[in-house]
């Protein structure tokens, strides 16, 4: 009767219901057998000796070899059980350290640990709802490094990667508990700060983040040294994750214009700006301001000693805006235009424009007429360069496209469109590359006949030599657009660079 009640223990604890949600791989609650599951095994594995003790007490016979071996069972179910157990546990464990593993991944940077653009955004709109409940205010820091792509060019990846690191830590240092950094991408970081009492109390970390970036960092044995700007914008009633982002970028855009390593507000005149923008992007939706554009044509010489006004090699040409309520330049038109749909309208109007003031004689110089570069990618663009050219009379070689440089490496269409417009004879001008991030092998396909390098992106002498001979090896002209550096002066005389709308243009022997 004993070892019967003892198998009746033993599967009454191993057939209850209960015991499912013990083994469960997916159930991570389950953390072991409960006590009344534990006493119902204890008194099975107990009730054999038990019957044994009681039987030689009450001196009747009983099968010591059965009793022996039946206990040696019990004690290995019962250790084999718990073996089990702390399997499931373990797997457990494992499972739920793997999911919190997923979700840091989902939600943080790869690279520096800090939240990633997502978890931003989603944090920020989290902070704006609890201070539209009647919570204090929240501020937004745009945080962008000033001199971070010369770490890189000089110094490598891994060097720049591990300043991206240094500055998430120096962030989270400089921020108030409570306050959250994170990586937009790049060398772009945000700062939220939530329950911010007035202006001043932003513009106190905002100061300290920049004092902290600033400071020297040591990396594979190099001293090297990165600065912020910084946009920075309150909340207001009603305000919106996106809007709060937008706003703190174009605070940032401006610390970066007026100098650098600055701390910049979106204030009034920001926010005219913008909706002056807005108002520009609006008036060419309604209409095609055809008769208020104009195509301000800039010198492009080659400076020679010998000649104090040396004669334009070519005349390049981006089109502006002369809207009655404010000048819109080149580049905030191209903006607007994007935005507003017009992108053809406005690279045919150049076209046309530019071809139509073209003296057309074999003494003049070409135009390089700047193009979107969307509309450059269009398919029908070669056949509308065409027509023009037929139109006016002029030659294919007296007329240059310029357009966007990045976009031609990661865009078929676009390099398809200008290597056509090669093979028609029409020039082709990339802006936009650089001699520090444009890879020398990648030249010799660019479907180009000159690169505009901005003076301020020039790198330091060596590199600019290299890159201006491998340049011209793959028969591209190189030229310089705006004043070079001091210490770059010299060598883009001696390079014989062309450049554009510079002192250098004039020269002066000896």
């Amino acid at each position: 009767m004993g070892w019967l009640l003892s198998n009746v223990a033993w599967s009454a604890a191993a057939l209850h219901p209960t015991m499912a949600a013990v083994s469960d791989r997916d159930q991570p609650t389950a953390g072991g057998m409960t006590t009344r599951r534990t006493a119902v095994l204890l008194v099975a594995v107990l009730l054999g000796p038990a019957t044994l003790v009681v039987l030689q007490l009450l001196h009747q016979e009983a099968d010591w070899a059965v009793a022996a071996a039946s206990t040696v069972m019990s004690v290995l179910v019962v250790l084999r059980m718990g073996m089990a157990l702390r399997a499931v546990a373990a797997s457990l464990a494992a499972r739920e350290e793997m999911r919190r593993g997923m979700e840091h991944q989902a939600t943080h940077d790869a690279l520096t640990g800090l939240v990633n653009r997502a978890a931003s955004t989603e944090l920020l709109s989290r902070v704006l709802h609890a201070a539209r409940e009647g919570h204090p205010a929240v501020a937004l820091l745009f945080v962008d490094l000033d001199g971070f792509k010369g770490v890189n060019d000089t110094h490598g990846h891994r060097a720049g990667d591990d300043v991206l690191r240094e500055v998430a830590v120096r962030l989270t240092d400089a921020v108030r508990d409570g306050d959250v950094a994170g990586r937009l991408g790049g060398d772009e970081f945000v700062v939220v700060l939530v329950e911010v009492q007035d202006v001043q109390e932003v513009l106190t970390v905002a100061q300290r983040v920049v004092a902290r970036v600033t400071e020297p960092i040591v990396t594979d044995g190099h001293v090297v040294r990165v600065g912020a700007s910084v946009g920075a914008v309150v909340s207001g009633a009603g305000s919106e994750p996106a809007a709060l982002l937008h706003e703190a970028d174009t605070a940032v855009y401006r610390a970066k214009a007026l100098g650098r390593g600055r701390v910049e507000f979106y204030d009034h005149e920001l926010r005219a700006a913008d909706a002056a923008r807005a108002a520009v992007e609006d008036d060419l939706r309604r209409t095609w301001p055809e008769a208020e554009l104009t195509l301000p044509l800039a010198p492009v010489v080659l400076p020679s000693p010998s000649s104090p006004a040396p004669a334009p090699i070519a005349l390049l040409g981006r089109v502006a805006w002369a809207r009655p309520e404010g000048d819109v330049g080149p580049d905030a038109l191209v903006a607007a235009v994007e935005k507003a749909g017009r992108t053809h309208d406005l690279g045919r109007w150049a076209l046309s424009e530019a071809l139509r003031r073209h003296g057309g004689g074999p003494h003049d110089p070409a135009v390089w007429v700047s193009v979107p570069p969307a509309h450059a990618a269009d398919a029908r663009f070669v056949e509308e360069v065409t027509a023009a050219l037929d139109t006016h009379g002029t030659a294919p070689l007296t007329l240059g496209v310029l357009t966007g440089g990045p976009e031609v490496l990661g865009a078929p269409g676009l390099r398809t469109t200008l290597r056509a417009l090669r093979d028609l004879g029409v020039g082709v001008v990339l802006e936009g590359l650089t001699a520090q991030t444009t890879r020398l092998g990648d030249l010799a396909a660019l479907p180009a006949s000159a690169l505009l390098l901005r003076a301020e992106d020039l790198p330091d002498e060596g590199v600019l030599t290299l890159f201006v001979r491998s340049a011209r090896s793959c028969n591209l002209v190189v030229v310089v657009e705006g004043e070079p550096r001091a210490e770059l002066s010299g060598p883009v005389r001696a390079l014989g660079l062309p450049v554009v709308g510079t002192s250098l243009a004039v020269c002066h022997p000896g």
